[in-house]
């Protein structure tokens, strides 16, 4: 979820506030945002519920998720959740830049976005409930670029500071499977891209490594003389179950071994090694290099 106390205030145009709504007897509008009154759109985190105001731009990162979910507050200060989020036709979102799911839960029905690319979309939303249509509205999305610092170890590439889809050393970041489709370069442009093996033999010959905790989070420090990276225990992920994360690390090479399979750099508590291989089916983190 947002890390970003901007997080409640993110989205354009998708403020449903019952004050500024119609008359819930007058006909729906064939196009356009509407809502009628005593409707609202908010945002569900933990629990809570946070009214997303009107003229605001959704800015999230990347890997960034929010959950949104339509009510209805009969009584004032007693929203309950009401019918169910749509994607209309109207505008359909780039679905490289975000995953859009729904689900139903306890307390009712929920979308879930998630920023899965770079970039801006737009969607339409309508709050249905059987054949009434209560609420109508646009959304558009921008996931900002990430500001990936490069670190000059003293090799034949520089690394990125933290892992693809992280905004800081000890944070994750995603999980992907091999591709020769490199997300780095997807993500980050071209000047970026998954390292092959032979770079990260180089790194490993040629740096220090010292089991480390950064922030809490346990990981491997590598120095050299002219700086350093840090590599979480990320773990990884086979199917939709993530493994191993804060104990080991799997991190992809560019580099593939057999048909199904690829070069990775593993590492645990004590050592860390560069002649494992994975399944591509599987998904590990990515540390990005560039020249």
């Amino acid at each position: 979820m947002f890390s970003n106390p901007l997080k409640y205030i993110a989205i354009s145009a998708l403020c449903l506030i019952a004050a500024s709504c119609s008359d819930g007897l007058e006909p729906v509008p064939s196009s356009g945002d509407f809502c009628k009154k005593g409707y609202s759109l908010c945002q569900v985190e933990n629990g809570n519920r946070y009214l997303i105001e009107a003229g605001e731009t959704l800015v999230v990162g990347f890997g960034d998720e929010i959950t949104l979910t339509s009510q209805y507050e009969e009584n004032p200060g007693y929203p309950v959740s009401y019918g169910s989020l749509y994607v209309t036709d109207t505008f359909v979102p780039d679905d490289k830049i975000v995953e859009i799911s729904s689900f139903a839960g306890s307390s009712g029905s929920f979308m879930h976005i998630k920023a899965v690319g770079y970039g801006t979309t737009r969607i339409e939303l309508e709050g249905r409930f059987g054949d009434e249509t209560f609420l109508r509205r646009s959304i558009e999305i921008k996931v900002e670029e990430a500001s990936v610092e490069a670190v000059d170890l003293g090799l034949s590439v520089k690394w990125a500071s933290c892992n693809l889809g992280a905004r800081n050393p000890q944070e994750y970041g995603e999980y992907f499977q091999w591709t020769s489709d490199d997300p780095a370069t997807k993500l980050l442009g071209s000047q970026w891209r998954t390292p092959s093996l032979i770079e990260w033999q180089e790194l490993e010959s040629n740096c220090k490594w010292e089991t480390f905790s950064y922030n809490e989070v346990k990981g491997y420090r590598v120095s050299s003389t002219s700086g350093s990276i840090f590599l979480p225990y990320a773990g990884w992920q086979v199917a939709l179950e993530k493994q191993w994360v804060g104990t080991r690390g799997s991190y992809w090479s560019s580099t593939p071994s057999e048909t199904d399979m690829a070069c990775t750099l593993l590492i645990d508590d004590g050592q860390h090694s560069c002649s494992s291989t994975f399944s591509k089916l599987n998904y590990c983190v990515i540390r990005p290099v560039r020249d």
